[in-house]
């Protein structure tokens, strides 16, 4: 298979636009022209069988003949050593599958629109004589308010070959082939692609198939068969019920019950509006990278969520409270008091309002211009009143920047057992007179001789 890049046969591929059983899609530049075009290069091992090379020249000139606004035009069909391709017109647009994906069911009026242009095409193909056989959403391109199906007749050669059937693996989607496709019928008609129409609009209108399409193939190929389908109304109650009965009638089991072509079908829904073509070009504009799909807006806000309830637990479980707490919050502690060296607390008492004295009967009052103006007091003065009983006496505080304690208080009596014991003190004892011998007392006015003082003397003699 050729690569991004490579010049195949004049045409430069610039990118991949998609990739399926039968090969792979590319986004390409016609050297010669300089014009966008869309190659599809077939499977090499699809390539090589002679009778599908055949089959597959018959039908590249029966689709080049198809002319019409819903189908994609085939330019040519180029078979070179390298691949065996064929160039078709270049559609920029989303797929039908991809703007489900993104926004859901369309709105009424935008999948009714949608469903007469797919209609209106497939019964154009089948009146050129080409069956599709391999309709679905991925094939339908939106391209400014119009649907473009693409990748006509390959399914259809698979189909109408038994032996390549036989050989070859089934390609294509099984969720929505036909009854009689499945069952493997070689004769098929028209009503094939009709019912392939009516899964599409069921999952246009409703977002989704009238079966389970997460089973295996055999369970999905079993639901088609044998299983009857709900109304879309059971997942969209706003589908009109024209509308409903026509998409029913599509999808019969039997394909005598259906409508035997796109002309019929187009005949039994409601008339068209002005407005519905506007309504589908708003559904395949791409939305913007930065808009959001509401399962983006709802995984966005449950992640937020989320973060806040860990962050929240987080905080709690830090600070040692319980994960979860749906009590009161607990009251804040007191203010604690101001911090002195000492708190005098002094004592206001009110000042008490004498009240007049009565004036005895028969005294003149007293002129207005001398009375003593009222005693009310008012203002910052007023008195305070006095409290019902005796507030306790805080206890002394030690400030902070005082290191070392306070001494106790003094009291006037203490108790005994906090009384100092004074040790006991005894008289001294009277000390004993000793006899002193007289001093010789000297005088320099008399005879050079010593005599006894007559003080000492006496004291001496009263000492005896």
């Amino acid at each position: 298979m050729p690569d991004v890049g490579d010049i195949l046969d004049g045409y430069r591929l610039d990118a991949v636009v998609g990739r399926g059983g039968m090969g792979t899609v590319y986004r390409a530049t016609d050297r010669a022209l300089e014009t966008t075009v869309a190659l599809k290069v077939i499977a090499p091992h699809l390539a090589d069988d002679d009778t599908f090379a055949r089959r597959f020249r018959e039908e590249a000139k029966a689709l080049a003949r198809l002319d019409a606004d819903g189908i994609v035009d085939v330019y040519t069909l180029r078979e070179t050593e390298q691949a065996l391709f064929f160039v078709m017109e270049y559609v920029a647009g989303p797929s039908l599958d991809a703007v489900l994906q993104r926004r859901g069911a369309l709105p009424p009026a935008s999948g009714l629109e949608l469903l007469r242009q797919v209609l209106a095409a497939v019964g154009h193909a089948h009146a050129s004589g080409v069956l599709h056989r391999d309709l679905k959403p991925s094939n339908i391109l939106l391209h400014d308010g119009e649907a473009v199906i693409t990748d006509f007749g390959l399914a259809k050669i698979l189909a109408s070959d038994a032996e390549l059937t036989a050989t070859h693996e089934q390609l294509g989607t099984v969720a929505y082939m036909s009854p009689e496709q499945i069952e493997g019928l070689r004769h098929v008609d028209p009503r094939s692609d009709l019912f392939s129409v009516g899964l599409i609009a069921y999952e246009v209108f409703t977002g989704r198939l009238p079966f389970d399409r997460s089973g295996s193939d055999f369970s999905i190929q079993r639901a088609i068969v044998e299983e009857s389908f709900p109304p879309p109304s059971a997942f969209a109650p706003d589908v009109p019920p024209a509308v409903e009965r026509v998409v029913l009638n599509l999808l019969s089991k039997d394909p005598s019950d259906r409508p035997p072509d796109a002309e019929t079908v187009l005949q039994r829904l409601p008339a068209p509006s002005s407005e519905e073509a506007l309504l589908l070009a708003s559904a395949e504009a791409p939305a913007s990278p930065d808009a959001l799909s509401p399962a983006q807006w709802a995984g966005l806000a449950t992640a937020l969520l989320l973060v806040l309830a860990g962050t929240y637990v987080g905080v709690r479980a830090t600070l040692g409270l319980p994960p979860l707490s749906f009590s009161a919050p607990p009251a804040p502690p007191p203010r604690p008091p101001i911090l002195s060296a000492r708190l005098v607390h002094r004592r206001v008492r009110p000042r008490r309002i004498r009240e007049p004295s009565p004036r005895p009967a028969g005294s003149f009052p007293r002129p207005a211009a001398h009375s003593p103006p009222p005693k009310t007091p008012h203002g910052p003065l007023a008195p305070l009143p006095r409290p019902p009983t005796r507030l306790p006496r805080p206890p002394l505080l030690r400030p902070p920047l005082l290191q070392a304690p306070l001494p106790p208080p003094r009291t006037r009596n203490p108790p005994l057992h906090v009384r100092r014991r004074q040790p006991q003190r005894t008289p001294p004892r009277p000390r004993p007179l000793r006899a002193r011998r007289p001093r010789a007392c000297w005088s320099f006015a008399r005879a050079p001789a010593p005599r006894p003082c007559a003080f000492k003397t006496r004291s001496w003699d009263a000492h005896r």
